[in-house]
């Protein structure tokens, strides 16, 4: 990696822009230069060469963080290089510094010095990699933005090769956003009030800005993390170590727009919530199966995929729906197709590294719920390929002996077109509290209706489920308890 110099262009001849190493890592291996080398350069990290920060979630206005770069000579000879960084990609607010402009290492021995990442919180937007196209097949495309480039350890003699080390990192601003409930009325009216820190780097909309949504959900799914695989005594479903959480299901919700749009264009829009994060939405497939005759069988699927160009998958997340024998719904017309967390690759819903996904579907294309028959049961399945094989978590579903997701005994219920609880954006009293820019002192109306009481929530108590898109690792999924399962009169004036 050190002497890969030949880099890889857009264009034929070596020209146009140069690819980074998030796309092609340091450049083609150049085998001469790699055999005659007897300097190397890499991160004091275990098991890697690059100084990659990874994810960073930039609370503070200016965030710092360093990597320590080992220079170890091989050769009989002291060394001398002359150190310098190359950016290949940017970000408004980023940039790197090393912490001296040359060093020297003796024979046989080695040296470091610091490569720092500096951030502006208040400077970064979602900018996109020059060699990246912003859509496919004529879709907004979900990227990570990020500032990459590398670390040039150029020779002050003859007779050696430059060095290179590739740096990396994909900073976002993360919001710190809480909710409170203060009861309003009879029947549970209540005003959920925001506190704490937005994102607002950008125009919501744009196609650069960071911004943190807020969706409210109630919240009928609880289930605890699942036991370690290398734990002792361990049995049945497990996962193989943390960084598998994000098939451990934690938290589902679900909420219905029927009663701002009509039932005609109702949507419903389920949340589901893992222990951990994935780095990409096709590390896992969620599952929300739905009966919607009431004969304890499921009747559709909606899962979480991606579009594909022909056979391969492209960067845009999406949620389709399928019957018992696998139709795509709705049946023998245009399949119903929703953008995963409910927005394109050009509105930021912090898709990648996140532990939350929300999953929106018309109630119009799953015919058996209609006004007449508006109530369906339901239980979320995950399941994805891990290091140690299959893992599979249920919460209301179960697997048949035969190898097939079945619905369970005990299931969550609900009602598409007269939901139990419902919450609109007092900005915008006209819609539900679906994707709302979520700031310190936004106020969600939330109200309940009779049908409240027909809502089955398993694995705990119903409750209100808040999103929140660019919040910490595991506040993203807020859970805000109703005392007396939200049925509460206000006290008397």
């Amino acid at each position: 990696m050190n002497t890969a110099y030949h880099d890889l262009y857009t264009d034929q001849n070596q020209s146009g822009l140069v690819y980074a190493p998030n796309r092609v890592g340091a450049g083609r291996i150049d085998a001469p230069a790699a055999l005659v080398n007897k300097v190397l350069a890499y991160s004091s990290d275990p098991f890697v060469v690059s100084a990659t920060f990874g994810t960073v979630e930039v609370v503070e206005e200016n965030v710092t963080q360093s990597k320590t770069i080992i220079v170890n000579n091989r050769s009989n000879q002291s060394r001398t290089y002359n150190l310098s960084y190359e950016a290949l990609t940017t970000m408004p607010g980023v940039d790197y510094t090393l912490s001296t402009s040359t060093v020297t290492v003796p024979a046989k021995a080695q040296r470091t010095f610091e490569i720092t990442l500096n951030v502006d919180r208040s400077q970064l937007r979602k900018t996109i990699d020059p060699t990246v196209s912003r859509t496919q097949l004529d879709i907004d495309r979900q990227y990570v933005a990020d500032a990459s480039g590398r670390i040039l350890l150029t020779p002050t003699a003859g007779g050696m090769p430059q060095l290179r080390v590739p740096v990396h990192a994909n900073p976002a601003p993360a919001s710190t956003l809480s909710t409170t409930r203060q009861a309003t009325g009879f029947f549970a009216n209540s005003v959920l009030t925001l506190a704490g820190q937005g994102v607002a780097n950008g125009v919501p909309t744009g196609p650069q800005a960071f911004t943190s949504w807020v969706s409210a959900f109630s919240l009928l799914g609880t289930s605890p993390a699942l036991p370690d695989c290398a734990d002792a005594g361990v049995t049945g479903a497990c996962v193989p170590g943390d960084l598998s959480r994000w098939v451990d299901l934690k938290n589902v919700g679900v909420v219905s727009d029927a009663p701002y749009v009509g039932a005609e264009d109702a949507f419903l829009y389920f949340a589901v919530a893992a222990h951990g994060e994935f780095a990409t939405a096709n590390y896992v497939n969620y599952s929300v199966f739905i009966d919607a005759t009431g004969d304890g069988v499921w009747d559709y699927q909606l899962l979480t995929t991606y579009s594909t160009d022909g056979g391969d998958p492209i960067d845009v997340p999406i949620v389709i729906g399928a019957d018992r024998e696998g139709n795509l719904l709705p049946s023998n017309e245009e399949p119903a197709i929703t953008f995963l967390n409910g927005a394109p690759g050009s509105i930021d819903t912090n898709t990648f590294d996140s532990d939350v996904v929300m999953m929106p579907f018309p109630v119009r294309a799953l015919p058996e719920i209609t006004a007449g028959n508006p109530r369906f049961d339901f239980g979320v399945n995950s399941i994805a390929s891990t290091d140690a094989g299959i893992v599979v978590d249920d919460l209301g579903t179960t697997t048949s002996p035969e190898g097939f997701p079945e619905l369970a005994a005990e299931t969550m219920s609900y009602n598409a077109i007269t939901p139990g609880l419902t919450f609109r954006d007092t900005l915008d009293p006209d819609l539900p509290a679906i994707l709302s820019v979520g700031f310190n002192g936004l106020r969600i109306r939330a109200a309940a209706s009779f049908s409240y009481f027909g809502d089955v929530a398993i694995g705990g108590e119903k409750a209100v489920m808040l999103w929140h898109t660019r919040n910490l690792p595991g506040e993203r999924a807020e859970i805000l308890e109703l005392p007396g399962h939200g049925l509460v009169m206000a006290p008397r004036a």
